[in-house]
């Protein structure tokens, strides 16, 4: 098992890979160990430490929240691929929708033969919450009755009920994924983006001698020409243009979206028109996401417009750290306000109605005679982390694991090459994550934030990454969580084997239940 499963590990395990293959008696190769995603992060707040990025301006507004959105995501993703030279910048990472994303033939056939909109085919309306949503989503949880978004479709329900609600989704590329508008449960109005693309907007932006040489300076995974920067500005701006003229004809009051910082243009052009803007927290929002949550000492007093006037946030734990985050006492600042996760509440509905599904994962479970249960969530690289995999080893008669890949995984592992007290199973994949926290007695995972609906059904959390240790440090510090080491192997052994930690209760309290109606009213009030 231990030989044919460490074949497939690739980045971010390399490094660790060194020490199980030792421990193994398998002589490893010699690699460099993976920069760590603050290496990548880093690099984009040292732009802000070494250049006036507020003077970066285009018809006085400021273009410094754009940027630092776009460097975000291209930080994310130079990250996961571990880009080691320059590689040239990318005007349209954040903003998709160009033509070599959608063609002209291909946005006409969606609105023939999918139903979909351009704006020229929508009719001017009012509607009290519009909701953003992102074809494809990694939210998107299949069930016996369709997809349902795990953040928007609970705010939608409950939205319908107290005013009028609508669901927007920007088609921004071509894919098979359109086919799973189909089977929404809370369909949407699909838009495809304007064919008539404008330019020349980089011409009114002004700032100062020396950004393009600061950017190459301090950011050394990219590369980047005053042309390109141009590109990005002009695709900048046309997206507001995009939206502006959604708006016009859709007026919302308030406007739903996530993640903000692939939507700065839209936050913009809403904000523009007096609508109030709320980021719906999608997972993790503390520790490595320094880049998102963190570190915005340089808002200007007058504020930025391409940022939201909300975070909707999970609990009082988070609402606290973000109000110190962008000193939220201060006006013109975005503004924490505590939502809960109302995904939690209509999942256990879902759940109800599952029957089948749920008989069946009973019937797999019951194949193994393991006293103890641990579910292992899996990042997109699907590999099971190499201090998981020993722990696998060493714990044959005592401990089923029942593994669950990451829904945008590209590969999946094979029951067949992994041991024989582990689970992989199509119908694991497919469940809810309710199902299988009502099926187990402990989690394991790198960085997932499913450890807070993991706590909140009273499941203890083992983290077992130094990724996850930065997002989840005060937990495991205080005895809330575990941290898997090759160090503690023991242990943790004899914590899973005594059920020390299998007591079913919260620990962490993440999660805060809150009146669902009243926080939707008083945002479309303007009095939360």
């Amino acid at each position: 098992m231990a030989k044919s499963v460490l074949k497939t590990i690739t980045y971010p395990y390399r490094f660790a890979e060194k020490k199980v293959k030792g421990a193994l008696g398998i002589k490893p190769k010699t690699v460099s160990p993976p920069r760590p995603l603050a290496y990548y992060i880093n690099a984009v707040l040292n732009v802000r430490n070494t250049f006036p990025v507020n003077s970066i301006k285009i018809d006085g507004q400021y273009l410094w929240p754009f940027l630092r959105s776009e460097l975000s995501v291209n930080a994310m993703i130079a990250n996961a691929q571990q880009v080691k030279n320059k590689r040239p910048f990318n005007a349209h990472q954040a903003q998709a929708c160009t033509p070599n994303h959608l063609s002209f033939d291909m946005r006409q056939a969606y609105r023939a033969e999918r139903g979909m909109k351009g704006i020229e085919d929508l009719e001017n309306h009012h509607v009290d919450f519009l909701f953003f949503v992102n074809l494809n989503s990694v939210d998107l949880n299949e069930t016996e009755d369709g997809y349902y978004n795990r953040l928007t479709d609970p705010l939608y329900r409950v939205a319908s009920e107290i005013g009028t609600a609508e669901k927007f989704e920007v088609i921004k590329t071509a894919t098979p994924s359109v086919f799973k508008r189909d089977t929404y449960a809370y369909p949407t109005t699909a838009i495809v983006p304007t064919y008539v693309y404008t330019v020349g907007h980089a011409a009114r932006a002004e700032y100062p001698r020396g950004l393009i040489d600061n950017l190459n300076k301090m950011i050394p995974y990219m590369q980047i020409t005053e042309a390109q920067f141009g590109n990005w500005i002009d695709w900048q701006m046309h997206m507001v243009g995009f939206f502006r003229d959604l708006f016009a004809k859709y007026t919302p009051k308030v406007v739903f979206c996530h993640p903000y910082y692939y939507s700065a243009p839209m936050i913009f052009a809403a904000r523009e028109m007096g609508a109030r803007v709320v980021e719906l927290q999608h997972g993790a929002m503390a520790g490595e996401n320094n880049l998102s949550y963190d570190n915005w000492q340089e808002i200007p007093a007058d504020g930025y417009l391409a940022m939201p006037d909300y975070f909707w946030v999970w609990g009082k734990e988070e609402h606290d750290r973000l109000r110190n985050v962008f000193q939220s006492d201060k006006p013109n600042r975005p503004k924490p306000i505590v939502g809960g996760y109302p995904w939690i509440e209509m999942s256990q509905e879902i759940d109800a109605g599952g029957a089948e599904k749920a008989a069946k994962l009973d019937a797999e479970l019951r194949r193994f005679p393991q006293k103890r249960r641990a579910l292992v969530t899996l990042d997109m690289f699907a590999v099971i982390p190499p201090i998981v995999e020993e722990l696998i080893r060493q714990s044959q008669d005592d401990v089923l694991w029942v593994v669950r890949h990451h829904p945008k995984t590209k590969r999946k592992l094979r029951q067949e090459d992994v041991g024989s007290n582990v689970l992989i199973s199509d119908t694991v994949d497919e469940i809810l994550l309710v199902s299988l926290f009502k099926q187990v007695d402990l989690h394991f995972s790198e960085t997932s934030t499913s450890i807070y609906e993991a706590d909140y059904f009273g499941v203890y959390n083992y983290i077992c990454s130094e990724r996850g240790l930065a997002n989840y440090k005060h937990y495991i510090d205080a005895g809330l969580a575990g941290y898997c080491t090759f160090d503690n192997i023991p242990a943790t052994l004899d914590e899973i084997r005594d059920g020390a930690t299998s007591e079913k209760r919260q620990r962490i309290n993440y999660i805060n239940q809150v009146d669902l109606k009243e926080v939707l009213l008083s945002l479309r009030d303007g009095t939360p």
